[in-house]
């Protein structure tokens, strides 16, 4: 299996995380990960069925 080089994001988490010194620090960005996704789903689900798809 080939590997890729991480992409900017990919980096940015890994950097991100290696700050959880804690389970609840670590709870805490999987928390603001799951929102900010979820949040970014709806809205393209709001913006395809105002668009009628």
């Amino acid at each position: 299996m080939k590997s890729e080089p991480l992409n900017p994001v990919q980096l940015y988490l890994l950097k991100m995380f290696s700050y959880a010194k804690d389970e609840r620090v670590l709870e805490e960005i999987r928390k603001s990960l799951t929102a900010y996704f979820a949040q970014r789903v709806e809205r393209d689900m709001d913006k395809l069925w105002d668009e009628g798809l």
